[in-house]
């Protein structure tokens, strides 16, 4: 897909990290291979989420601390000044009763005071992604054994992340190895993370600590077996 074109030699899809941030879309639906349209999201963004809103964060708000969001670009210095998704994704500005800075995800909100036509909404705005292109530039990162092709890769992909200020690889396993923060970054709020490390095997997840095997076996649906058997196995 990275790579994909049409009959008219232009590329199928493209990363849009810059240009659908720059109209407010969040969730950057222009790159989305896959997503699922949710008319009411904004709902559960304003109340569970608090996006972009200067409501107050209570104990039923999902939120970070903002040494959890320093500790989300630790291993990209600057980026606090131009990096694209800490700047647009995160709401900084949000607070608990005490004043004390709660950052909230803005993935899945917008500005319902505006006016958007009923194809922005639909397309844009009410959407919760499921496979982005993103996600393919950072398998092929991950998985490749080719320096060159990794820098490469990933100078695209930090062009759309608006960051020119990062250190290029002297490795293939360092290159590997960052692929993992870059995860945990791109698609927080996302529910990717459970596959990205099952995938690679973590035992020690970022902000969890330890984990077992176990965690990584899915229940078996009681749909998928006989319950008229004496053995569920």
């Amino acid at each position: 897909m990275i790579n994909a074109k049409g009959a008219d030699s232009n590329a199928l899809i493209s990363l849009s990290g810059v240009n659908d941030l720059a109209m407010g879309y969040h969730a950057l639906p222009s790159e989305c291979l896959f997503y699922l349209s949710k008319y009411d999201v904004n709902t559960y963004a304003n109340k569970v989420l608090l996006g972009g809103n200067s409501g107050q964060v209570t104990s039923s708000t999902y939120y970070i601390t903002s040494d959890m969001l320093q500790d989300l670009y630790s291993s990209l210095p600057g980026a606090s000044a131009s990096h694209n998704r800490y700047l647009e994704v995160w709401n900084r500005s949000s607070r608990d009763a005490y004043a004390v800075v709660r950052p909230t995800i803005k993935k899945y909100w917008y500005d319902s005071n505006t006016s958007y036509s009923d194809n922005v909404l639909t397309t844009k705005l009410q959407i919760i992604p499921m496979l982005r292109l993103s996600k393919m530039y950072l398998t092929a990162m991950e998985t490749s054994e080719s320096l060159d092709e990794i820098q490469k890769l990933y100078k695209t992909y930090m062009s759309q992340c608006a960051f020119s200020l990062y250190t290029p690889f002297t490795s293939v396993t360092q290159a590997h190895n960052e692929m993992l923060n870059e995860w945990r970054r791109e698609f927080f709020a996302e529910g990717q993370m459970f596959y990205t490390y099952k995938r690679l095997k973590v035992t020690t997840i970022w902000n969890g600590g330890e984990v077992k095997p176990s965690i990584y076996v899915v229940p078996l649906p009681k749909t998928e077996y006989d319950p008229s058997t004496t053995s569920n196995q």
